[in-house]
Order: structure tokens, then C-alpha cells, then sequence
């Protein structure tokens, strides 16, 4: 009854070598159950901003926390950029890739369009969404969860200037008021000044499930599940910015159990992972 362990360290291989070292490995097989433990680390940076003041998401313990369409959003880019097809991409009209499958066609159309959209998009088929036109609510395959911290997260803000122009700057009234504003930072140079808020170290836990029963019914494939685990790997690499430039996944614990329902409770197989804190909080 105990499940295949594999562990995955993104720094193990580079990415073109990486798909085709995990799609022939047990935690490829779309018939057997999949529990997932993830780990990202981040380094003064922002791994998920609120909505809409960009803070670092916390829960209300002050626990870090990292929403599961933020993490499914590095994986749906990722295997994008590979040329794999994705509904949820970036700026199209989901009604029109709805139509496209069928969903304003003849009956038979409609009826088949729900099938035709799951072997188009690989996000389908992983994660699932509600296909409103077609009156359907396809479920996805591999339920992620939120990556949370294991202890609060402190958060800095930290000022940043732009030295760019964004307006001309307002007429001096007088002689005295342009040597106040020059001495004071030139206020009226039209600079920006604002702040952004980071977090200094936080170390977020995240799990994912793979149903292989649902698998079945959406033609989930093994280069399917090497995608999802490349993209989960690879994908904050790839979605850098100036709020997270140290943002990684460190670690990525894979068990595969046979039994497509599972020989174990849930709980059980994930709790065979310890991930405990140090002095210094990591």
C-alpha cells in the first residue's frame, strides 16, 4: 500500500531535457492516482498581490498565501509557450473559443462540443471551468490547492522612483519657490514616487491531486501530466518580473499510487512529507 515517492528538482536538468526525463516515469501514469507537494521559495519578492492594492496575500493569521488560479496561471503559460493550446489564454474571448469548438452550432454540434473543447485545451483537461455556452462545467483532472506558509509572513515596502518625466512640469511662480522644489526632490519634474511591498523570505507549501478517474473521462494523457509537472517546475522562471525576481519552486514531491481510487486516505500519503521550520525561520 505505500505509494511510489518521486522528487523533483527543477534545477536537476535543463528545460528542453526535462519533459522527457519525467513523461516515462511512474508519476506520468494517467491511470494511477497522483498526490502532489510542492514548494516554493521566495525571496524578497511578491509571489501573489491582492486585489487591488498588489500587497502580498495573507490569510488571517498573517500566513503567506499563494491562490490556486495564480499558480495554475505560471503552468498555462508555460506549456502556452511550448505551443500547446490553452482556453484560459491571455486576452481571448471565451465565447468565441466556445463557438469554435461548437457551442453555437447545430444540436449535434452543441452536444459534442464539450468533448471537442477538452481535446483541444490542455488547461481543460487538468483544471477544468465552467463552459457557459455549451451549459456544461467540465472537472478538472488535477485539483490544486493554495500555497500557504508555514509561519506569518513579514512583509517591506519599498520606495521606488522613476526618473522619467510623466508630465511637463508646472511654471515656477516665483525664483524661491523653483529653488524649494529643486532642493526637496523636484517636485515639479513631474516625477513618480511610490511604493511597492515585498516579501522578504517565505516559503510556501502547496498540494495538487491528480483524479484518475476524471483523467479518463477528459483523455488526460502521460504528456499531459509531463506538461503539468514541467510547467509547475519552470513556469515562475518564465512569468519573472520586477516584483519577483527571486520567486522559485524548490521542490516538487510526486506519489503515485496504483489504485486509481487510492489504497490510503488522503492526509496520510501527504503527511509522509515533513517540511519543518529553522531558526532563521526557512
Amino acid at each position: 500500500t505505500n505509494p511510489f515517492n518521486s522528487t523533483l528538482e527543477p534545477s536537476m536538468s535543463n528545460a528542453s531535457s526535462m519533459f522527457d526525463e519525467i513523461v516515462n516515469l511512474p508519476i506520468c501514469n494517467p491511470k494511477a492516482r497522483q498526490i502532489v507537494l510542492f514548494q516554493i521559495e521566495v525571496i524578497r519578492g511578491n509571489p501573489n498581490g491582492n486585489v487591488p492594492d498588489g500587497a502580498p496575500r495573507m490569510d488571517s493569521q498573517g500566513m503567506g498565501l499563494i491562490s490556486p488560479p495564480s499558480i495554475k496561471r505560471k503552468i498555462r503559460d508555460y506549456v502556452a509557450s511550448l505551443g500547446n493550446r490553452i482556453f484560459y489564454a491571455r486576452d481571448v474571448i471565451l465565447a468565441d473559443v466556445q463557438a469554435e469548438c461548437g457551442a453555437k452550432g447545430t444540436a449535434e454540434q452543441h452536444a459534442k462540443a464539450p468533448a471537442k473543447a477538452k481535446a483541444t485545451f490542455l488547461d481543460l483537461r487538468l483544471f477544468g471551468s465552467p463552459l457557459t455556452q455549451m451549459d456544461v462545467k467540465a472537472r478538472g483532472a488535477m485539483q490544486v490547492s493554495e500555497a500557504r506558509t508555514l509561519i506569518p509572513i513579514e512583509t517591506e515596502e519599498v520606495p521606488v522612483t522613476c526618473v522619467s518625466l510623466y508630465e511637463k512640469a508646472p511654471k515656477k511662480t516665483s525664483k524661491k519657490a523653483a529653488e524649494e522644489e529643486d532642493e526637496s526632490g523636484s517636485p515639479a519634474l513631474g516625477r513618480a514616487y511610490n511604493t511597492k511591498v515585498i516579501v522578504p523570505y517565505g516559503l510556501y507549501v502547496g498540494r495538487a491531486t491528480y483524479l484518475p478517474l476524471v483523467g479518463a473521462e477528459n483523455g488526460i494523457t502521460s504528456a499531459d501530466l509531463g506538461l503539468f509537472y514541467e510547467g509547475l517546475a519552470r513556469g515562475y522562471e518564465q512569468e519573472m518580473s520586477a516584483g519577483r525576481t527571486d520567486v522559485r519552486v524548490r521542490r516538487i514531491y510526486v506519489f503515485t499510487d496504483e489504485s486509481m481510487r487510492g489504497t490510503e486516505p488522503l492526509h496520510v500519503t501527504q503527511n509522509r512529507v515533513k517540511v519543518d521550520v529553522t531558526g532563521d525561520g526557512r
